[in-house]
């Protein structure tokens, strides 16, 4: 009976892990979309400042449609702030801007990954004990114990 309620606790406490796994899983996986975003952004800004003034370009506007246009000033852009907020800034600022935000997500997400491990880590010894508690309650030898 002992071993059976050790043997239910120890299933709750790798599936408490698992789901926070997957949590932790859903989170990096929108830091990665989010950063892939930014780092395409800051790309786009670098060429767009070093092209030449009148050259035609296709602006993206949705469902892999295009419009043509041309380009009229490659010292400024309007960048989001958040919160439906934009600024009309200078593109080398705001580059600068996103690199800031690129370092300050891949900081983040590297954090995250460190975590992810760390707690697949804690996942693997609780999968291992509850093997364990799962012989030991079915009456076979476990780990360390004489056959």
């Amino acid at each position: 009976m002992a071993e059976e309620v050790g043997l239910r606790q120890a299933v709750d406490a790798l599936e408490a892990t698992r789901a926070q796994l997957d949590a932790l899983a859903r989170r990096e996986e929108a830091l990665r979309f989010s950063l892939q975003e930014y780092t395409s952004a800051r790309n786009t800004m670098v060429e767009y400042k070093d092209t030449s003034i009148g050259t035609e370009i296709l602006v993206p506007i949705g469902a892999n449609s295009f419009l043509f246009a041309q380009i009229s000033d490659v010292e400024r852009c309007i960048v989001g702030l958040g919160a439906e907020v934009a600024l009309d800034d200078g593109i080398e600022s705001a580059i600068e801007r996103l690199d800031n935000r690129i370092r300050q997500l891949t900081t983040v997400q590297e954090d995250l990954l460190r975590r992810i491990a760390a707690m697949e880590g804690q996942a693997n010894d609780q999968a291992a004990l509850v093997q364990e508690t799962y012989e030991r309650a079915q009456g076979e030898p476990g780990e360390g114990e004489g056959v």
